[in-house]
């Protein structure tokens, strides 16, 4: 969880600034443009470490590195890696720390792709790529795994070295700045967390989720902007957007329901700008609120 949470959310997450960070990186906001490849990549924060006995005393770095190097570690280096390209805006591939001349990812596999189907040439060739072509040195991956003594594991990209501590803000940062509704339930009792999880599917049950071609028609159909203007804003708020407007409509409509005595409630709606903050314990008590009603009106 992060310390400093409201700070970041007044300073950066509310008006899409790129965070400032660790040895001159920013991490930056995700555009809609970006949606389909951040939720297809973005998992490889959310894991639970501690569904296995020999991870649970692991920092979430180390479990990272422990899951590259199991049978199908490379989807995890692959998804970290095109993660922090996105979010960091840098290119994977080779430098050189001396001259510090770089390759990217993507010239390297145009220059091993123009070798055809030769695996010889396109191993001798790769082999050259790792060298410095003009100081001769050897060229080390811009995002890389280092293990260090005592079994622990630091992330390196380029020369900026990140330590479990740090990459835990950089997780942290990534969620919290992205999707604006996210909580953090690492550190809660798991046999609650799975009740609420329970809970949730029971509560969303039938509820199939927007695609993102209806989310942008949505947002379009209740604000100004155009399906070209957009695929500019963050997926923050996109999100932020549909649920205001989900909210505004809700109140207004029960305030004209309850105006005309034709529906009464027991408590007064949030006001749909002016709402109180819920938890994710508030949450689960709702969902179960609302299971205990739907089993009384089967009774």
């Amino acid at each position: 969880m992060l310390k400093d949470l409201e700070i970041l959310t007044n300073l950066y997450f509310t008006f899409d600034k790129p965070v400032p960070f660790k040895g001159g990186l920013f991490i930056y906001p995700v555009k809609i443009r970006d949606y389909y490849e951040f939720y297809s990549i973005v998992d490889i924060l959310m894991l639970d470490k501690n569904n296995d006995p020999v991870t649970i005393p692991m920092s979430y770095l180390k479990f990272i590195h422990y899951l590259s190097q199991q049978q199908e570690g490379m989807i995890f280096n692959i998804k970290l890696s095109k993660l922090l390209e996105l979010v960091l805006h840098i290119d994977n591939g080779f430098y050189c720390p001396v001259c510090n001349y770089q390759i990217t990812e993507k010239e390297i596999i145009e220059k091993l792709n123009n070798l055809g189907q030769n695996t010889e040439e396109k191993s001798k060739k790769f082999s050259e790529l790792r060298t410095c072509p003009h100081c001769s040195k050897p060229m080390y991956d811009i995002i890389r795994y280092v293990e260090e003594e005592r079994g622990r594991v630091c992330l390196y990209i380029k020369d900026i070295k990140l330590h479990s501590g740090d990459f835990d803000r950089l997780k942290d940062i990534i969620l919290y700045q992205n999707i604006s509704d996210y909580e953090d339930d690492s550190m809660m009792d798991s046999d609650l967390a799975a009740d609420i999880k329970q809970l949730r599917a029971i509560k969303n049950a039938g509820i199939e989720d927007a695609t993102l071609e209806r989310k942008l028609a949505c947002a379009v159909v209740s604000s100004g902007y155009t399906f070209e203007t957009i695929q500019d804003i963050t997926l923050r708020k996109l999100r932020l957007l549909l649920s205001v407007e989900d909210a505004k409509m809700f109140y207004q409509a029960t305030k004209i329901g309850s105006m005309s005595g034709m529906v009464t409630f027991k408590t007064e709606p949030d006001h749909w700008i002016y709402q109180k903050k819920k938890t994710l314990f508030d949450e689960g008590a709702t969902a179960l609120d609302d299971l205990k009603n739907k089993i009384d009106m089967v009774n």
